[in-house]
């Protein structure tokens, strides 16, 4: 069996940051807080480590065979709540709709990206290469290829790759990150890739070339979400900072700060026409901000854990934010009516917290991923 924490001071030579729990998620202790802290854990590991592999290789047999449903519940029995339920992974982080609609991307912790088609819920490819956990998969516009982001405190593996959708191929990596990679964004046209990262910047790159072009700095610390604007003229960014920034892309400058968060920034979406911004914070807040003025304009409260996703339908009249924590109840997906900024909709029935939200391309439904391993399609 391998040993992260040791494989990371190997390759690293250093000792690499401490894993704890906060409010229900996984956080880090610096590498300067204690290198004892990391001999323990490391020892805990090796003398646990049978157990605990026979143990998980137990679940894994047993949860990849299986599906889990929402269950249609009494709070809106009228919504067809299931469509369909992807079988159960090592703990889906996020999940992309093909531009067609017809397939679902989704990344795991068990390194992979794995491609999904919808009118049969069946798994038609999986791409593999990445050496740790897949945080952030995103689909060209033309939906010829994808881009996926890895990355973790003991991996070495902080890159962005390619994949050609119809081979399976990979055919780019891009480098330079010199910390894990936590989002990555297509722009409008497809010719350009962001990358949100936390080494605490946002880098762009030439997809022809593979090239990086620009690096975005500001942030003081870890970068969680990068999103293009409608006509591609502009990035927005969330961090652990607390702020969202405003970037504009051919000068790499910063436009715009929207400060109002109380606690880090997990999400940022664009709406359709790009005169908001929506985002999505562990202050259990989802917050909208006029773009032209920089205003804070609205307030979604109603979860009460932190609120790691956020989404805008297609037409633009509907928010969907995403929750939860391990030690809270509030693992749901909520729907918001933008212009009176009342929540419309409740989806529960995770059991951990719901990592990553997507709209389909025709609004009608709604996809999820949940650190509870599943992967789910709902009607709207």
């Amino acid at each position: 069996m391998k040993y992260p924490c040791v494989e990371g001071m190997q390759k690293r030579g250093r000792i690499p940051p401490l894993p704890y729990s906060h409010k229900g998620r996984r956080r880090y202790f610096p590498a300067q807080a204690g290198n004892w802290l990391i001999v323990i854990f490391c020892l805990v590991l090796v003398l646990t480590g049978t157990a605990w592999a026979n143990d998980n290789t137990a679940s894994s047999s047993t949860s990849s065979s299986s599906t889990v449903l929402v269950p249609e519940g009494e709070i809106f029995p009228e919504w067809e709540k299931l469509l369909k339920s992807i079988p159960k992974q090592n703990g889906f982080k996020v999940i992309a709709f093909s531009p067609d609609g017809e397939t679902l991307a989704s990344a795991s912790r068990d390194n992979t990206i794995r491609l999904w088609d919808i009118s049969s819920g069946r798994q038609v490819k999986v791409f593999e290469g990445h050496l740790d956990e897949v945080n952030s998969v995103a689909f060209s516009p033309d939906g010829e290829t994808l881009a996926s982001a890895s990355g973790s405190s003991f991996s070495s593996d902080n890159t962005i790759r390619l994949w050609e959708i119809d081979s399976g191929r990979q055919v780019k990596v891009f480098e330079g990150h010199s910390n894990w990679v936590n989002s990555v964004a297509f722009s409008p046209d497809g010719k350009i890739l962001a990358s949100a990262s936390f080494d605490n910047t946002i880098r762009l790159w030439d997809i022809s070339s593979g090239c990086q072009v620009k690096v975005f700095e500001g942030h003081s610390d870890w970068v969680n979400s990068v999103a293009f604007g409608p006509n591609g003229k502009t990035l927005a960014t969330a961090s652990w900072d607390k702020i969202v920034r405003l970037w504009d892309i051919s000068s790499g400058r910063q436009v715009k700060v929207f400060e109002g968060h109380l606690d880090e920034v997990n999400s940022v979406a664009f709406s359709p026409d790009g005169k908001t911004l929506a985002s999505a914070s562990d202050d259990n807040t989802v917050r909208l901000w006029d773009i032209d003025s920089g205003r804070q304009v609205k307030v979604f409260e109603g979860h009460s854990a932190p609120v790691y996703s956020v989404a805008f339908s297609p037409a633009g009249k509907t928010l969907a934010s995403a929750s939860g924590s391990s030690s809270s109840s509030d693992n749901t997906i909520r729907l918001w009516d933008i212009s009176v900024g009342r929540q419309v909709k409740v989806f529960e029935g995770y059991s951990d917290w719901v990592n990553s939200i997507a709209f389909s391309p025709d609004g009608k439904t709604l996809a999820s991923a949940s650190w509870d391993g599943t992967c789910q399609l709902s009607k709207c």
